[in-house]
């Protein structure tokens, strides 16, 4: 089985997802350029136990939005019309190339908070996210993938 084809198993998963095992296919998958996530993406949330999981049900979360690689709309919701809106509380962010688990990939570098999502290539419109940050690392990786919105 591929990692593409492990991918779609675990992203069909129902219930908690094991970090170690999303772990073993992130390292698997390619690398992107900065220039790939230019978009709109649906977000979906790998539920491993980390407690970001738990925040973006919280907050609605519905995706990202990389506008260019110097502006970043990091998290959209959704507000109570349903409609896709930004989260003023995570700011703003970037695209930079940056060695996350000894692969250089895009990421996405947020301006005020201690965070790094660095993504991996599962098809042209489907990467997998791994969110660094400073203050969570007890928690371990929190993990997630987002599809290209094509609307």
């Amino acid at each position: 089985m591929t990692a593409i084809d492990k991918f779609f198993e675990i992203a069909n998963a129902k219930g908690r997802i094991d970090e170690a095992a999303v772990a073993e296919i992130y390292d698997q998958l390619d690398a992107i350029p900065s220039e790939g996530l230019v978009g709109s993406w649906k977000g979906t949330s790998l539920d491993t136990g980390h407690p970001a999981h738990e925040r973006l049900l919280e907050v609605s979360w519905a995706g990202k939005d990389f506008h260019s690689i110097d502006d970043v709309d990091p998290v959209i919701i959704y507000d109570d019309s349903g409609k896709r809106v930004v989260s003023e509380e995570f700011g703003k962010a970037r695209i930079r190339q940056v060695i996350f688990r000894d692969v250089a990939t895009a990421s996405m570098v947020y301006d005020k908070l201690a965070i790094i999502d660095s993504f991996r290539r599962v098809t042209d419109d489907i990467v997998l996210g791994a969110m660094d940050s400073r203050d969570l690392n007890v928690h371990g990786t929190y993990y997630f993938y987002l599809t290209r919105n094509r609307d």
